[in-house]
């Protein structure tokens, strides 16, 4: 009986697990972008991905580390990746 329970527990977790990583996946239009006027990377990340935004956004701050993400000005490249989760 306690190994029923563990092996419907640990399944439990696995499903529960698979379920998180689906939430965090997304895909965007890879490459550089260019930065259009009032830009900022939340507003590009929302025009050219779909999925989970705000994961998409973490990695984009991470493969941008000397712009400034937040405060972009019209022309400033910004890479985006293909997907990330």
């Amino acid at each position: 009986m306690n190994l029923c329970v563990c092996v419907s527990i640990g399944g439990l977790g696995v499903l529960m697990g698979v379920a998180i990583s689906l939430t965090d996946n997304y895909s965007c239009e890879a490459g550089v972008h260019e930065a259009q006027r009032g830009d900022t990377a939340w507003t590009m990340v929302n025009r050219l991905c779909t999925g989970d935004r705000a994961h998409a956004l973490e990695d984009v701050a991470a493969l941008n580390p000397t712009t400034g993400v937040w405060g972009l000005t019209q022309g400033d490249p910004l890479i985006l990746p293909n997907s990330g989760g």
